[in-house]
């Protein structure tokens, strides 16, 4: 590095600060486009749910987000105290006149005993379905 006067280190500074402040500016300003086109996006996303809520359906499954687990939510209600995994699957099935996917309301079963709404009684294993029970029931 070439030895240079005082002034002309502040010069070199000074200049070196002006670039990075018009790089941050720059920065910023992209920032808050971002910002206003992510808003956009949310106001069309929303316009688009208004005009058409099936427009959130899963395609694979048919169903909004949530609906499956209102589904299960109610099946497990309908359900003697102590159910099984098929149990639900079956009452499910049946009120919707159509097949569901066995997986996903076991994992729907999973997160209703993480919210604390049902109790795991006995893991399942192989073709032996888990069975839960209904909390606030008696045992």
């Amino acid at each position: 590095m070439a030895d240079f006067t005082p002034t002309e280190r502040i010069d070199e500074l000074e200049r070196a600060i002006s670039k990075m402040t018009a790089k941050r500016d720059q920065l910023s300003q992209q920032i808050q486009d971002a910002i206003a086109d992510v808003a956009a996006l949310r106001r069309v996303e929303e316009r688009k749910l208004l005009r058409d809520p099936e427009s959130l359906e899963d395609e694979e499954t048919g169903m909004r987000p949530g609906q499956l687990r209102d589904r299960v939510l109610r099946a497990v209600e309908q359900s003697p105290v102590e159910f099984t995994s098929r149990d639900i699957v079956n009452r499910v099935s049946e009120a919707e006149n159509d097949l569901v996917d066995p997986s996903s309301v076991s994992t729907c079963l999973r997160r209703l005993v993480e919210e604390k709404c049902i109790e795991e009684v006995e893991k399942g294993q192989g073709r032996k379905p888990s069975k839960f029970r209904r909390l606030g029931a008696p045992a």
